[in-house]
């Protein structure tokens, strides 16, 4: 699996991007719903001061199930997405497939995700305040 970002034609949306190779190294078509191997994941989730989705991926895992994890910052949100292994939305997780915390600061460094024994999902960044941006300190939060 790979995670990266990607954007929409004609938008200022830049959604999470997921793909997943097989063994060649080939995109594995059997992942995401168009044969691709590749999906767009536009979720939608917007930052209060902006009107436009521009998530960063920043960390992958699968659970024991096979589910798959995604981390990610949105502005000043941590973000997590949980797909199962054709690389869908799993709609009973979260809010339609995705869980969002928000902080009073910037979070557009890295996150980090991990499915614990007892199923929580911890997210994890170095956050900055906008008026001090070179003052940064560390941000966790654990969610189910």
């Amino acid at each position: 699996l790979v995670a990266g970002n990607g954007s929409v034609a004609g938008t200022f949306n830049r959604p999470l991007a997921l793909a997943r190779l097989d063994a060649d190294g080939l995109l594995d078509t059997s992942f995401g719903t168009d044969g691709t191997g590749k999906i767009l994941l536009d979720i939608g989730v917007v930052s209060d001061t902006t009107s436009f989705t521009n998530e960063v991926a920043s960390a992958l895992a699968v659970d024991k199930q096979g589910n798959i994890l995604v981390a990610g910052t949105n502005k000043s949100a941590l973000t997590a997405h949980r797909l199962n292994e054709r690389g869908e939305l799993d709609l009973s997780y979260g809010d339609n497939g995705s869980r969002s915390v928000e902080f009073d600061s910037d979070m557009r460094e890295s996150a980090a995700v991990l499915d614990n024994q007892e199923g929580f999902v911890i997210l994890g960044t170095r956050r900055s305040f906008v008026p001090f941006p070179d003052d940064k300190d560390l941000a966790l939060t654990r969610i189910r």
